[in-house]
């Protein structure tokens, strides 16, 4: 049942990434970038991993006249692209380039690739062609107007939409997959913008006249937008339907029927100061819906759309502003967002000095690698060589794509074609899947880095261009098991096959389980609805039972949910199963965790949890009778969360004769007064009149304890007023504690987070209720080593973080740095980076670390024993950590002879308690050490 809940954990989570690829794909799912910013909803987004910036070289430059013509993959990894001097390129991964069709004029339009393989591109000439990737022309040229600039875009059914320039006037033509037009719209000027479609056949585009046209695919016009501003870029189709479009100065979002929902504009930090940036290029959208957009003063921002505005999760600078450094790097083509959770930036860097007025401005393009989640830059590499200024015009219009060898490839306007991807080895990891069901069914991998593919109907998968090192991989599909759950695969010299897996129908699964509303008040009145979607592989008949403990909310603990129509269930026999229920003002504060379980004919059950939030919240329109005072409470339990409170007065409830018509408005008045929880002096920490408006009030990092809310009529006119009171800034946190190397749910683990929370993990599940913000949660036992994560929490929101626990592997088994260092996080962690991402590189590297792990239980013990030699080895940990991290940024470093003099009596004292196998991987330690080999053996 442990790994069950996972499952049903996981299932989601893979459904949803899977779900979104077959849209920002379309019918293209096979084909890694199949035209301009990847598909026609234009989110340039692909279901591969990139390179890891650390492990990533430019693999190729290839010179081939590239100039504004943006790169496209085909299913079997080829590269197509345009050229200045009339060709189309294919390029094999390698680099290596051929000519295979030529027109005699310039292509500047990157070209598309259809579902049947053809190759349609436009020339400036105005022409627009179909070749097959063997470079036979079937149809064209077709003849559309003066030049054709901007890229095509294919939907899936082949039709190519595509802008032509024609004198004064541009037009959006439809052409047939047989090169039929078969409509065409006049759209005022278009140089760069290429039209993005929906998931309904519906066309957006915009002029550089600053309008946003909407047609049907009968090319008719549904709307039109004036943005009052520029628009070269080409809009993008979020997944909610918004079409959102950057102008020069902004990012608009609209409604699918031209409706304006919001307006962000960029600033960047310049010099230290806030200001207003501009965009070249258009946005990227993540598979969770988050919008990655670029200014041109090197400003990225992640945004979310709520609906009537724009969100701000984070915002970086590529580049602080300096003397030496005083041009921003200009962000001039969307990010490239991978399946890994990276964004890929490319950036024009020029280089001016204020120091050195003389030196010449010369300029490159450098790729930034930058973490989705939190923003953070992981690493830059530079991808072109210096070049001056005048010598390379702005890359306004080129773009990337990324390949399914996790290879980046990069157009520039100095008409070079590069390639930048993984140094070093990268593998394979096969198997094959037994049983039923086999359908729908995927893999997972974690480890080195995180991938989901599909399964083969026949039971097949596969992984390809995997980095090396060890992973967990673990099938899934709603309502199988699998034998076993997960197994561990190490890649390490070579590709792997055989990880093979049996599955069997499990019973019953979860689809979805959900409380509306959640969070819910505990005032007595207010009803929640438990509901829970569940199904069977074999057929709904097969189900028998579902029930819900609700214990947690004072209820029964086997609470049957309804299919039936009763109960609050809304549609009888649609396999959704309800119960609405009364929350009794007896229930304590806090999350509750609903566990729900449902049992088929066979006896075989599943479970999940349904997350509810009970909050104290005082809400109701209250009436008080002649010259009184009435006092509510409400009870904060949370530190660092908000208090809202609003107020007013509807009107008199009942009219009596004023007894003093001299009377002052404040005496004829109803009087709020507020005691927070230190309030010891009697006198209210606020006081207001009530009045017919609405008031609201937000007390921020509200003081923990009972607040006191007194209401004071004084008149003897009898009022009603109303009063809501509820906690907000806080949210749920949820999720799995696993084992890192079996895969098994794990129990009574500990779950704290950096602002206070804390629990214990049951059945290997979690659930915190927690202030919002940005903060670290931590999971921690005896018998593994912690992990952390960090959490971006908003108001309301309930977000889930599963983590691996390494096992520890114990005193015998102790690693050498984890039993001298494990009081310095930091460090332990930029020894395991110079590891992975240093000593890999080369030989001699993987030597060392074969040497390290071969004899690291013998070294811990005989460390562990001396304390003296501990204190003296991490002494020489912290002095080696500043040449650690010169080697990490790729820079020579020199071991100090002071240094290597005390590693090597640190070695003799540990080869005097030694094996005789230890003494002899220490005697070739100090040898390099003695000849100064240690360090350049690295860099081999």
């Amino acid at each position: 049942m442990k790994t069950l809940r996972f499952y049903v954990s996981a299932i989601f989570l893979m459904t949803f990434i899977l779900t979104f690829s077959a849209y920002a794909a379309g019918e293209g799912a096979d084909l890694p970038w199949p035209q301009f910013q990847h598909d026609m909803f234009h989110t340039n987004s692909s279901i591969f991993c990139g390179p890891n910036i650390q492990r990533t070289t430019t693999k190729f430059q290839e010179d081939i006249g590239a100039g504004f013509s943006s790169p496209v993959i085909d299913s079997s990894g080829v590269v197509y692209i345009g050229s200045t001097d009339g060709c189309i390129y294919a390029l094999a991964p390698s680099g290596q380039s051929r000519c295979i069709y030529n027109i005699d004029s310039s292509i500047e339009s990157s070209l598309a690739i259809s579902h049947d393989a053809t190759l349609y591109f436009g020339s400036v000439e105005g022409n627009l062609y179909a070749i097959t990737p063997y470079g036979d022309l079937r149809w064209g040229p077709l003849r559309l107007g003066d030049s054709i600039t901007a890229s095509i875009t294919v939907d899936p059914h082949g039709k190519v939409f595509v802008t032509a320039a024609e004198k004064a006037q541009d037009w959006l033509y439809c052409v047939s997959p047989e090169g039929d037009i078969l409509w065409r719209y006049p759209i005022g000027n278009v140089t760069y913008s290429s039209p993005a479609l929906d998931r309904f056949g519906n066309i957006y585009i915009g002029s550089s006249l600053g309008t946003v046209y909407a047609l049907n695919s009968n090319g008719l016009l549904l709307w039109s937008y004036d943005t009052d501003d520029t628009i070269d870029s080409s809009p993008v189709i979020a997944q909610n339907g918004s079409i959102l479009v950057t102008t020069t100065s902004a990012l608009i979002a609209l409604t699918n029927k031209g409706e304006l929902k919001w307006t962000f504009i960029p600033t960047a930090i310049i010099w230290g100061a806030e200001e207003v940036s501009q965009f070249a290029s258009s946005p990227a959208l993540g598979p969770d819906g988050k919008i990655y957009a670029g200014g041109i003063n090197g400003d990225l921002h992640c945004l979310e759309d709520k609906g009537d505005k724009a969100h701000v999760v984070w915002s970086v600078m590529l580049e602080e502003s300096s003397l030496s450094h005083p041009v921003p790097p200009f962000i001039l083509s969307p990010p490239v967002v991978d399946s890994c959770g990276t964004l890929y930036v490319r950036a024009q860097d020029i280089s001016v000095s204020f120091l050195n007025p003389d030196e010449q401005a010369t300029t490159r393009l450098v790729l930034y690698a930058i973490s989705s989640s939190d923003g953070t830059i992981r690493g830059a590499v530079q991808v072109s060589p210096q070049i001056i200024l005048d010598m390379l015009p702005l890359d306004f219009s080129t773009g990337m794509a990324l390949g399914a060898n996790r290879t980046l490839y990069i157009s520039s306007a100095n008409g070079i074609l590069y390639g930048v991807g993984p140094e070093g080895p990268s593998f394979s990891l096969s198997g094959h899947i037994n049983g039923e069901e086999l359908q729908d069914m995927l893999v997972h991998i974690q480890g080195a880095e995180q991938r989901t593919i599909a399964v083969q109907d026949t039971g097949e998968y596969s992984f390809d261009f995997l980095l090396p090192g060890s992973y967990i991989v673990t099938p899934v599909k709603q309502g199988l098991r699998f034998e076993p759950p997960s197994q561990q695969a190490r890649l390490w010299y070579a590709d792997i096959d055989g990880v093979d897996f049996a599955s069997q129908v499990a019973g019953p699964y979860f689809v979805t389980a959900q409380a509306h509303p959640s969070p819910v008040p505990n005032d007595g009145a207010s009803s929640v609805l438990f509901s829970a979607e569940v199904t069977h592989l074999k057929g709904q008949q097969f189900i028998d039972s579902v029930y819900a403990d609700l214990a947690p909310v004072n209820g029964s603990t086997e609470q049957s949910l309804h299919d039936d129509g009763t109960n609050g269930d809304v549609v009888a026999g649609d396999g959704i199963y309800s119960y609405a229920v009364v929350v009794d003002s007896q229930v304590p504060i806090g999350p509750k965790a609903i566990v729900t379980v449902a049992t088929d004919v066979d006896g075989l059950s599943a479970q999940t949890v349904i997350e509810l939030g009970i909050i104290s919240m005082i809400t109701s329109t209250v009436s008080i009778t002649g010259t009184a005072t009435q006092q509510h409470e409400i009870f904060n339990d949370i530190e660092g969360q908000r208090l809202d409170l609003s107020y007013y007065l509807p009107g008199a409830l009942t009219e009596t004769r004023v007894v003093a018509s001299e009377a002052s408005d404040e005496d004829m008045g109803v009087v709020l007064d507020i005691f927070k929880p230190s309030n010891s002096t009697g006198e209210p920490d606020f006081t207001d009149n009530i009045q017919s408006a609405i008031t609201s009030l937000e007390f921020e990092d509200a003081e923990v304890g009972r607040w006191v809310y007194r209401v004071t009529n004084r008149s003897t006119v009898s009022r009603q007023y109303h009063i809501k009171t509820t906690t907000a800034g806080t949210g749920i946190v949820f999720g799995n504690v696993m084992d890192a190397e079996t895969g098994e749910l794990l129990d009574s683990v500990a779950v704290t987070t950096s602002v206070g929370g804390a629990g214990t993990t049951q059945e290997g599940y979690y659930l915190l209720l927690s202030p919002t913000g940005v903060f670290t949660i931590s999971a921690s036992d005896t018998e593994h080593v912690p992990a952390s994560k960090s959490v971006t929490l908003m108001s309301g929101e309930s977000v889930e973080v599963n983590m691996l626990l390494s096992p520890d592997l114990g005193e015998d088994t102790a690693c050498l740095l984890e039993t001298t260092c494990s009081h310095r996080r930091d460090v332990v962690a930029l020894l395991r980076d110079f590891r992975d991402v240093f000593l890999q590189k080369t030989f001699s590297g993987r030597q060392y670390i074969k040497a390290y792990y071969q004899h690291a239980p013998e070294v811990a013990a005989i460390v562990k024993a001396d304390a003296a030699l501990q204190r003296e080895i991490f002494n020489i940990v912290l002095e080696l950590v500043p040449i650690i991290k010169t080697m990490l940024e790729g820079k020579p470093a020199v071991m100090p002879a002071p240094l290597s003099g005390q590693l090597k009596t640190c070695l003799q004292r540990i080869r005097a308690a030694s094996s005789n196998s230890l003494k002899k991987s220490i005697d070739i330690l100090m040898s390099d050490l003695d000849n100064a080999l240690f360090l350049k053996k690295l860099y081999k």
